[in-house]
């Protein structure tokens, strides 16, 4: 856990509106400092993508933060990120409609799953940032349509990068193995935003 330095700021405002980010920042943030969550707002899909998964999360990431500068005028630590799924080469954002997200499930059957996360940190007083790309893979096991249908019908597929929330209780039994940081392919990898933290702002 991280111990502030006496001058630090006391509040980390995270750009998003996941509750899972908001959960792992949390976990990684001592006692006594404001963490809130507000989202953007930003229009993601009018921005032009790079061509590579890291080139494409981080560029997101930092236009995320961009528009949450103009958000929050107080002293504070802005954090924010982005995710896309990379499967056989192609990469993956949130699925566009349903029948999208079930070729995507279905596809998971017959290889893994790469997750590709960009975080930005950005203290909007001294004007410091640190830059943070992470992956991580994930093999999944007994997709089945019926499985696929359900997962469906919850809904919870259309949100997220790739089609998939590996903390969602549909989607627990069906993890195979993460190979790499759980935390990286939930959206915020929180041993990596610590110690940036810490090497920025804390001791």
């Amino acid at each position: 856990m991280l111990r502030l330095r006496r001058e630090a700021l006391l509040k980390i405002v995270l750009g998003s509106q996941s509750t899972r980010r908001l959960e792992i920042l949390r976990s990684v943030i001592p006692k006594g400092v404001i963490v809130e969550a507000l989202p953007t707002g930003l229009d993601e899909k009018a921005i032009a993508r790079p061509v590579s998964p890291s080139g494409i999360t981080m560029k997101l990431a930092i236009r995320k933060s961009m528009a949450l500068q103009q958000l929050v005028h107080e002293p504070a630590i802005l954090v924010t990120a982005d995710t896309v799924t990379v499967f056989r080469d192609q990469i993956r954002e949130k699925p566009a409609y349903p029948d999208q997200a079930r070729q995507w499930l279905d596809s998971y059957n017959y290889a893994p799953v790469r997750v590709v996360t960009a975080v930005m940190i950005f203290d909007n007083q001294s004007r410091h940032d640190e830059a943070i790309v992470d992956s991580a893979t994930v093999r999944f096991k007994g997709l089945t349509a019926q499985k696929i249908d359900a997962i469906l019908a919850d809904g919870t597929a259309m949100g997220c990068a790739g089609g998939f929330m590996v903390e969602h209780p549909l989607f627990q039994p069906l993890v195979d193995r993460i190979f790499g940081d759980p935390q990286t392919v939930q959206g915020l990898p929180g041993r990596l935003v610590e110690v940036a933290l810490r090497s920025l702002y804390m001791l």
